[in-house]
């Protein structure tokens, strides 16, 4: 007799949240933004999330707006910076009070009335409220959040039924779910015998392992979601390990154990040490192959050096520190630029008035996002091990390695596609 098929059905959902958009299409877009010698860009990265019981206080707008007050306070007097920045303030704080959902746990502003930009992003995480006023738009903290949260599953496997959830920014953005009927079922005398129940349920177990191993590499294929996070019983992972593609094998990072109908607040708890784990050691293995390509010159450390190669298109990934900051200049008309304070004379003959201060931080991620070079990001600060001492006040959290060692080449490096 042919074997039941004991899938019974399989699922897709896609979910729509206000506050989860597509921050990498936006990073880009911001990117190719043309520098503004004259009017500044107003960047603002406001932590959302209510103050105290009251939904409607945020203290980030209030904050933000008292910055750039203070920045309008320092402009001349019926300039074009002075009209633009007093425009954008204006411009936010309405667009943001009437348009941002109250779901949303952060906000990223972009803004240059001068230009005609005004973008406010709602975003899915906290992020640490600042703002920049500059020449082109701050986008390492937006950078830095596509590292950190990118697009991911979650697999979650027994017997019964599968969930594979897709996240972003700790949302759901969709999933894919597979049920299956209970055969074979034990049977009272003149039923099945214990051997050929047995030969039934692992072909049941190889059935559902089938669909949901097919099921799996269709949806991250599609979803291009990278990194999988696997909770399976004892019975089904080495099944699924067996019909995994091999494409599918090497997106697992890591696995959890959580019942399939737990809360889902509790599996990303679960999961996100996994994630952090992998970052870490991604980070380092990512620094590892900087110092070994240093010698031969297939990387660059330093600003300046990073600055060049980034203009030349050599750059494949550039490493950075959450920490790294260095205050330069640009004179984007003639792509000409140095570190420290504004020169006295054009260092290359052209109009001075074109010279204007950049954070190099910010110029070397525009850059990179242009050039198409991937932006790695190290964290730096390690996980607070509830086990270890409580560090002295004032003192310094313990660092990464990784984050020790770029520390020590400047806190910026570049691998490189080819030299010159």
């Amino acid at each position: 007799m042919a074997a039941t098929n004991p899938v019974r059905s399989v699922k897709s959902e896609e979910f729509d949240h206000p506050a989860q958009t597509d921050l990498t299409v936006t990073m880009h877009r911001l990117a190719a933004l043309e520098p503004s010698s004259g009017t500044p860009y107003l960047t603002g990265a406001l932590d959302w999330r209510p103050e105290g019981s009251d939904p409607s206080v945020r203290q980030a707008i209030t904050e933000a707006r008292r910055v750039v007050e203070q920045a309008i306070g320092e402009q001349e007097k019926r300039s074009a910076a002075l009209e633009s920045l007093s425009t954008d303030l204006e411009a936010i704080t309405e667009k943001v009070q009437r348009t941002i959902d109250p779901s949303a746990q952060g906000v990223y502003i972009v803004a240059n009335s001068g230009l005609g930009v005004l973008e406010v992003e709602p975003l899915g995480l906290p992020v640490e409220t600042s703002v920049y006023l500059g020449p082109i738009p701050a986008l390492k903290a937006l950078a830095q959040m596509v590292e950190d949260f990118p697009l991911h599953a979650i697999l979650q496997v027994d017997q019964k039924q599968s969930l594979m959830s897709f996240v972003s920014e700790d949302l759901v953005a969709g999933s894919v779910a597979v049920k299956s009927s209970a055969w074979p079922r034990k049977q009272a005398s003149g039923g099945l015998s214990q051997r050929r129940y047995q030969a039934r349920a692992d072909e049941r177990v190889q059935a559902v392992a089938k669909v949901v191993a097919d099921e799996t590499r269709r949806a991250l294929e599609e979803t291009g979601a990278r990194r999988l996070i696997l909770s399976a019983s004892d019975v089904m992972r080495p099944a699924l390990m067996a019909e995994f593609h091999e494409t599918v094998k090497e997106k697992i990072i890591g696995d959890i154990r959580i019942d399939i109908d737990a809360p889902f607040p509790e599996v990303l708890d679960l999961a996100r040490p996994v994630k952090d784990a992998f970052e870490r050691q991604r980070e380092a293995e990512q620094v590892a192959e900087l110092e070994n390509a240093l010698p031969s010159g297939r990387a660059v450390v330093g600003t300046i050096d990073v600055l060049k190669a980034l203009r030349n298109g050599q750059v494949h990934r550039v490493l950075m520190t959450r920490r790294y900051q260095d205050e330069g200049w640009m004179d984007y008309t003639m792509q000409v630029f140095g570190l420290g304070a504004l020169p006295k004379e054009h260092p290359a003959g052209g109009d001075k008035a074109n010279i204007v201060e950049v954070a190099m931080e910010e110029e070397i991620i525009r850059q990179a996002i242009v050039s198409g070079a991937q932006i790695e990001v190290i964290k730096g600060a390690l996980p607070v091990d509830p086990d270890s001492p409580i560090p002295a006040a004032g003192s310094d959290a313990p660092r990464a390695e990784a984050a020790l060692k770029m520390d020590k080449l400047g806190g910026v490096a570049a691998m490189l596609r080819f030299t010159v």
